[in-house]
């Protein structure tokens, strides 16, 4: 299973600006840092590769040894850019998500931004996976912009229905519910104000520790009624 946890702002050493994959462009040249999709055939230089977008769509020719100016013009807007996210106050934190901005009903978020998780609770690219632990856990940070009455949905991805209990706790009230089935759990309606919140999501009452209660927990959705 590919993990991954946020880098800490107290980390940001572990964000190596070489070992980045990036690209900064103006209105007729590009420039790529690491490539992950190039023609293995095109020499990059020191990782780097310079393209006329204009007159060459499809990047087939480096120009970075002919265009020196250019690069040295890209590479520093690029470097300055990177630079300014690693001092960004938010940068290092997961997404606050707004629910009912401008009025909007469905409010998805995917579980793989959670705030916080339980130690056990693995965190991939797509999903929190691994919930095999009585009282795993997973915190979410919310704005409510529109207060209301809202329905919870819990979108997964199991093998089987486990039957444990997951509980949802939001501004005070709890919510609880079986996963009874195998790809989204339907939870009881809460009532929000306004302001920031935090969404908690805990499980209980696992059948045994060989099924977990999640095999990927995918999304949560709040839809406003």
């Amino acid at each position: 299973l590919q993990t991954y946890e946020p880098v800490l702002q107290s980390d940001t050493s572990a964000l190596e600006f070489s070992r980045q994959t990036l690209s900064v462009h103006n209105q007729d040249y590009k420039l790529v840092l690491n490539p992950l999709f190039i023609d293995h055939s095109i020499p990059l230089v020191n990782g780097y590769a310079l393209f006329n977008i204009a007159s060459d769509s499809t990047e087939t020719t480096n120009l970075i040894n002919d265009k020196p100016e250019i690069t040295t013009y890209l590479k520093n807007e690029l470097r300055h850019w990177f630079d300014g996210i690693l001092k960004s106050r938010n940068a290092f934190q997961m997404p606050r998500f707004p629910i009912g901005y401008a009025g909007k009903i469905q409010n998805p978020f995917p579980a793989c931004a959670a705030r916080r998780t339980s130690d056990e609770v693995k965190r991939t690219p797509f999903f929190l996976g691994n919930w095999r632990n009585e009282k795993d856990f997973a915190e979410f940070s919310l704005h409510i912009h529109t207060p209301g009455r809202y329905k919870i949905i819990l979108q997964h991805q199991s093998k089987k229905a486990s039957q444990a209990t997951v509980d949802i706790t939001l501004q005070n009230q709890i919510l609880s519910g079986r996963i009874a089935n195998r790809k989204r759990v339907e939870m009881l309606y809460v009532q929000l104000r306004t302001g920031e919140s935090t969404l908690k999501l805990k499980v209980s009452n696992l059948p045994d520790n060989k099924t977990p209660a999640f095999d990927k927990l995918v999304a949560v959705e709040l839809i406003r009624i």
